[in-house]
């Protein structure tokens, strides 16, 4: 029994190992800034939506960190940012429940931020449904679904 218990626990350390070989640094990678802004209908005093943000990370997986918002509205919009590192796959997902007629979504890189104001993508569309927004920093692919 105590040579499986021994096994066991090189193999963990092993695997454990092996996956801080995988891990990639991201530190040196230029930092980006998201940019959406969801439209209200103005006939409306109440909205309801959730924003889910994508971000590839340093062992390449897709994370995602879902952000609901709802409530009354004095603002025919709102505005949210975030920062992502410039690696792989980064998106966003919009989902509007209720009273949302439209977003904007662009992505700035940060330190450009500081002498220009031109984002890598400005997207402006009407909304109705759940749409997807994926950009990949290696192949500078687009992709909306």
């Amino acid at each position: 029994m105590r040579k499986i218990e021994i096994l066991t626990l090189i193999l963990l350390l092993f695997n454990s190992c092996q996956r801080d070989d995988d891990f990639i640094e991201l530190s040196t990678y230029d930092d980006f800034l998201f940019e959406v802004t969801i439209y209200f209908d103005p006939d409306s005093t109440y909205f309801d939506y959730t924003i889910t943000f994508y971000q590839t990370d340093g062992y390449d997986r897709l994370l995602s960190y879902p952000i609901g918002s709802s409530g009354g509205f004095i603002n025919p919009q709102e505005t949210m940012y975030r920062a992502v590192k410039e690696y792989k796959k980064v998106g966003i997902k919009i989902a509007p429940d209720e009273n949302i007629i439209g977003y904007r979504f662009k992505i700035f890189e940060i330190a450009s931020l500081f002498y220009d104001d031109f984002p890598i993508i400005d997207i402006e569309n009407s909304i109705d449904k759940e749409v997807t927004i994926f950009y990949d920093f290696e192949t500078k692919e687009l992709n909306i679904e």
